[in-house]
């Protein structure tokens, strides 16, 4: 405990030093008229908090829903998981995040037996990795499993096939086996 307190206290007295000199920069920059260059910087330092803010967010849903989903609290994991979604859907900045939320997300919609909402999920989810890695991607072999899981358990042996096939398919591309 008196480590963290310590690094509490280092850190605390390190960041009022950074404001201080981060106001009297402020008041140089005003003084010659920059009034500009101030509004700039100001922006700068809102966009990297709000940034900073989201992430710290994403990661405690994605944590959250991992919980729940290990705690078969599986309506809390399908809550955390879309809040993520949601957020870096709206962020732009977070497609990785977005996808592994959009798998997660179908996935506990398969274990709830909601295989309609799951195949939807996954397929968005299959659009942003083609958008972001391009189509053929290796890391569409997640989704594609999920999507043959559903698949099964709906009784759909056709579309599970096609689903399995084509994630062996790509894997075996990625490992150069194809």
């Amino acid at each position: 405990h008196g480590q963290a307190f310590l690094y509490s206290s280092v850190a605390e007295t390190a960041y009022g030093a950074a404001q201080l000199r981060y106001d009297e920069h402020v008041k140089s920059l005003m003084a010659a008229g920059k009034s500009t260059e101030v509004a700039d910087l100001s922006s700068r330092i809102k966009s990297v908090q709000a940034s900073s803010s989201d992430s710290a967010k994403l990661q405690e849903f994605m944590h959250d829903g991992d919980e729940a989903r290990r705690t078969r609290q599986f309506a809390d994991a399908e809550n955390s998981y879309r809040q993520a979604a949601e957020l870096a859907e709206k962020s732009g900045a977070y497609n990785e995040i977005l996808i592994t939320a959009l798998e997660s997300l179908g996935g506990v919609y398969g274990l709830r037996g909601n295989f309609t909402d799951g195949d939807v999920t996954l397929h968005r989810a299959l659009t942003v990795i083609e958008k972001t890695y391009g189509s053929g991607s290796p890391r569409a072999v997640q989704p594609l499993q999920l999507l043959a899981g559903n698949s099964l358990a709906s009784k759909d042996f056709v579309a599970a096939q096609s689903y399995s096939q084509r994630a062996l398919e790509l894997s075996q591309k990625d490992m150069g086996l194809n």
